[in-house]
């Protein structure tokens, strides 16, 4: 983190993406607020693409998750089920990076077969 946050500093225009993965790399190093902090940017840095949302949301979700901040994880990843269809969420249920939530009922309600896509 503290590498990506040095090559930040020399970037004028920090984008939605660099922000995620700062968001990640907090996370895999135990800093919950940094992660939490650096998904916030992402979210509210990125353009309205609904594309763009879904990835950009799944990436601070993984964040989220590792860093244990489980409620917030499964916030963005119920947002992200409701915008992607079935067949594109399917791996989200065996994404390592989520295994903190692999098991939790909330989680596999995600999963659930309903009448929509």
């Amino acid at each position: 983190l503290q590498a990506a946050n040095r090559a930040a500093a020399q970037i004028e225009d920090i984008s939605y993406g660099i922000q995620a993965r700062r968001a990640f790399l907090a996370a895999l190093e135990g800093n919950q607020q940094a992660a939490r902090e650096y998904g916030e940017m992402a979210l509210a840095d990125m353009p309205v693409d609904a594309m763009i949302e879904v990835g950009t949301r799944y990436q601070v979700a993984t964040a989220l998750a590792i860093a244990g901040l489980i409620d917030e994880a499964l916030e963005h990843l119920e947002i992200v089920r409701a915008q992607s269809g079935k067949a594109d969420f399917a791996i989200t249920e065996i994404d390592p990076f989520l295994a903190p939530l692999q098991g939790l009922e909330r989680f596999d309600r995600l999963f659930e077969v309903s009448g929509g896509p």
